[in-house]
């Protein structure tokens, strides 16, 4: 079995930068879904059951492994959606503007709080 080596080339479909915590891997994550209904799929999510939490592999759409140097410089620059992947309580998407999107199952969630 060969291993993917990750990309420094983000996609050129809608991404979000996505780090996964409990694989320790960061992402480029192709939802296959424009920003708004990203937005009400991921409220939507129950509590720490698939497709989400502990196995990003069940997420819509696709991932790509991203370099972590340009992962972190494009993480830097801004203006991209971002999400964090692990458990209900510190699961989240977050607008490029810095707003944060809790699902269903996160302790304070579904919420959508402004930056």
């Amino acid at each position: 079995m060969r291993r993917r080596l990750p990309t420094t080339r983000p996609p050129d479909d809608f991404y979000v930068l996505l780090d996964e915590e409990f694989g320790c891997a960061l992402w480029f994550w192709v939802p296959g879904m424009p920003g708004d209904a990203l937005e009400a799929w991921w409220l939507a999510v129950e509590a720490a059951s698939p497709p989400l939490f502990l196995d990003t592999r069940n997420l819509p759409g696709r991932r790509i492994l991203a370099d972590a140097a340009t992962y972190a410089a494009l993480y830097q620059a801004g203006g991209l959606y971002h999400a964090h992947a692990h458990v209900d309580d510190d699961s989240f998407l977050m607008r490029p503007d810095g707003t944060v999107i809790l699902h269903r199952g996160h302790p304070r969630g579904p919420a959508v709080t402004p930056r």
